[in-house]
């Protein structure tokens, strides 16, 4: 299923499935400012990148930062807009392929969150993503980006379950999982979804290439960046015998 499809059917539930992603935010926002000051880096301008319903976009509007939000869904994006207070005027969202988006201004900093570059299949099309974000950055700009690790990928159960609630929405996910030995990741979803009175399902399913480590690194490098930097210990990367399941990259210009 192509992309912009699979986020098509499920942006109006996005949130609530992915309510642990939310839960992690802030922890995530006090990280990005920890790395603005080790690297004592003023931010002003923010790109964040496949911004999806807007988890980064908005709050760091809200704290003040100009914020433009990209992503290739518009249904995604349209989730977005609806949260955005109209007292706001820090975000501006923009519907644009991450590959593709030009602006004649430059960003001190680049988010990229949720392995959103292991969309991209092939390492030609992953560098091309980055030398873009790498030319949108002023000098020293700093590139933020999460991805799951391959390695702990591979030790995942075939099946997983669990269940969010959001408002009077109640979502129960069953997820088939399948990677093979080059990181190729592919999951199908069920979701049962109880809206109020209503209930019924979605099935609904997509695929990421997960890179190792140093295959990231060497993309980063191949990119045009010079620092690049790897954290594992933000309090909700957990670790199955010693293997980090993510890894939190910081590449600066």
């Amino acid at each position: 299923m192509r992309i912009k499809t699979y986020y098509a059917k499920k942006a109006k539930y996005y949130d609530a499935v992915n309510a642990y992603k939310f839960r992690e935010t802030n922890e995530e926002l006090k990280f990005f400012k920890r790395i603005f000051k080790k690297f004592n880096k003023k931010i002003k301008r923010i790109l964040d990148v496949c911004c999806g319903t807007g988890r980064f976009s908005i709050p760091l509007g809200e704290m003040g930062y100009k914020v433009v939000g990209i992503d290739i869904s518009k249904e995604m994006l349209n989730v977005a807009k609806k949260k955005v207070k109209k007292n706001n005027k820090n975000v501006a969202l923009k519907l644009v392929d991450m590959r593709t988006y030009k602006s004649k201004n430059k960003f001190d900093c680049v988010v990229c969150g949720d392995s959103s570059l292991a969309h991209l299949l092939t390492k030609k099309e992953v560098v091309k993503a980055l030398r873009n974000f790498h030319r949108h950055l002023n000098r020293n700009g700093i590139f933020f980006y999460d991805v799951w690790n391959y390695i702990d990928y591979r030790n995942w159960k075939p099946t997983d379950i669990w269940t969010e609630t959001k408002g009077d929405i109640k979502i129960s996910i069953i997820r088939k999982n399948k990677i093979d030995s080059k990181g190729l990741y592919r999951w199908a979803d069920d979701i049962h979804v109880k809206e109020g009175n209503e209930s019924f399902k979605l099935k609904i399913n997509s695929k990421i290439k997960l890179w190792k480590f140093g295959e990231w690194i060497k993309m980063f490098k191949d990119a045009g960046f010079g620092t690049i930097e790897s954290y594992t210990n933000l309090k909700h990367v957990k670790s199955h015998k010693g293997i980090p399941e993510r890894y939190y990259f910081v590449a600066v210009k």
